[in-house]
């Protein structure tokens, strides 16, 4: 961007609303919550998914629907990724469940890094099933120069 800039190039960024777009939380614990309360902030509307039953008071005060794992991944706009890596977690995130991921969508995962399976991940952004994916965090950390993820 920087070169594109000096060159007298710039293309202007699309943007869009996050009023009315779904998020899926997937890990409704205590990060998952925060997330919950700024993005209903936004307008968005928030489908949740855990192992854990999560406090109805909490479902009914921030407006959040519990769902299904394959019903997350087919309505979501932006999912993202509050879980532990368990037995259950690990690749969670593999070829299924981005052949289930609505057409277009985001992914965030800010949780552990074996959660995403990432090369899964890298096949869903080359064929572009999923639109983007925003990562904090690695299976291998620091994420090794040669990773397609770079």
């Amino acid at each position: 961007m920087n070169a594109d800039l000096r060159a007298n190039r710039w293309q202007k960024p699309q943007l869009f609303s996050l009023r009315e777009k779904t998020l899926g939380v997937v890990g409704v614990g205590n990060c998952g919550k925060a997330v919950v309360r700024r993005a209903v902030a936004f307008g968005m509307r928030v489908l949740g998914n855990d192992i854990v039953q999560i406090s109805p008071e909490f479902l009914h005060s921030a407006g959040i629907e519990m769902v299904s794992f394959p019903a997350l991944l087919e309505q979501a706009d932006f999912v993202t990724v509050h879980t532990t890596l368990n037995p259950t977690s690990f690749h969670l995130f593999n070829d299924g469940a981005f052949q289930q991921m609505k057409p277009g969508a985001y992914l965030i995962n800010t949780s552990r890094g074996a959660v995403v399976e990432e090369a899964a991940l890298v096949r869903a952004l080359e064929t572009g099933k999923i639109a983007g994916a925003a990562l904090d965090v690695f299976e291998v950390e620091p994420l090794p120069f040669g990773s397609r993820l770079r």
